[in-house]
């Protein structure tokens, strides 16, 4: 029974989702133009900590180990992922805080955010 109810229901929970992401990213684009967004691990970091964003966007596969500087507030890739010190995914860390604040966390296709290096936040100011 639940699993007959459950395909039923899939096609309207994609579409949703679907629609979900298309006016997120159309808030994206808005926001680039009035130059209220960040992109990048590096950029996303600090005003996700300080609870600057809004929206949260993150490609589904993007993955990202990082070592983050003794401030806390400056992460940078890490070439060797098994090194002490480094972030298993900073990815994770960014998706973590902004749910701690209670802001959106919305998941795209991979591809989505190419040209924002798979990541993008929306901020609030």
């Amino acid at each position: 029974m639940q699993h007959e109810l459950g395909k039923l229901i899939w096609p309207a929970v994609k579409e949703a989702l679907t629609e979900e992401r298309r006016k997120v990213l159309k808030e994206l684009d808005k926001a680039v133009g009035e130059q209220k967004y960040v992109s990048t691990i590096g950029e996303v970091w600090r005003p996700a900590h300080e609870g600057r964003g809004r929206i949260f966007l993150v490609e589904e596969g993007f993955h990202c180990p990082a070592v983050v500087d003794e401030s806390g507030m400056i992460p940078s890739p890490a070439e060797a992922p098994e090194a002490p010190g480094v972030i298993d995914d900073a990815v994770d860390e960014i998706i973590e805080t902004m749910l701690a604040k209670q802001e959106r966390v919305v998941f795209v296709e991979n591809g989505q955010l190419a040209e924002h290096q798979c990541i993008a936040l929306i901020l609030r100011y």
